[in-house]
């Protein structure tokens, strides 16, 4: 078929090269599979064909489209749609009107490695950035209130029913004893001392 042999050109002649977007970002190789930018892709095929002097070569993407979907070569989505919506690898941008091969290696080179794209992903429902509302467990528990928390809480126990609202007994002011100045000890009488009496002289 002369649409498949434009492809292959294209991809020969460095025109397409995977998953590179300085070239024109028009063919991408993944795991998932390989996909075609088709509003550009059909054009480039156009042009070749054009150049080659076919004629009666149609130049809308949707009659192209259908001429390798007919032909089998193009592989529909689970809608039975014939364009794909495709996550870019790094940028995460997301693409539509993609196209993708039925059988990979169909506009390669024989020989051509595809292991070398086994690692790219190119996420067909959800892009790889969107995560989950919520990553807590379903079965977490709550954590534990502090020990001393807990027990600063719980109501002294007196072996009565208290109120809430009950006012608490003061308790009594602790008054400091009273300091005693010590007593003197007795200090005993000392007697008088008496002069010596002289006897008068003869």
């Amino acid at each position: 078929m002369h649409l498949v042999d434009a492809m292959r050109r294209l991809v020969r002649g460095g025109k397409w090269i995977p998953n590179n977007t300085q070239s024109g970002g028009c063919l991408w190789v993944g795991k998932d599979g390989v996909f075609i930018d088709w509003q550009a892709g059909s054009q480039d095929i156009a042009n070749i064909l054009a150049r080659d002097a076919f004629a009666g070569i149609p130049r809308d993407p949707d009659t192209l489209c259908d001429l390798l979907v007919n032909a089998g070569m193009l592989k529909m989505t689970k809608d039975n749609a014939r364009y794909w919506s495709i996550t870019l690898p790094v940028t995460l941008e997301s693409r539509d009107g993609m196209v993708r091969l039925a059988k990979n290696d169909s506009i390669f080179p024989t020989g051509y490695d595809l292991d070398q794209f086994r690692s790219v992903t190119l996420t067909l429902d959800m892009p790889p950035h969107r995560t989950p509302a919520s990553t807590t467990p379903a079965n977490a528990q709550a954590p534990k209130p502090h020990v001393a928390a807990a027990v600063a809480s719980e109501p002294p126990d007196d072996g009565q029913a208290t109120s809430k609202n009950k006012p608490r007994k003061a308790n009594p002011p602790i008054v400091a004893p009273t300091h005693q100045p010590e007593k003197a000890a007795p200090v005993a009488a000392v007697p008088p001392v008496l002069a010596p009496a002289t006897a008068p002289c003869a």
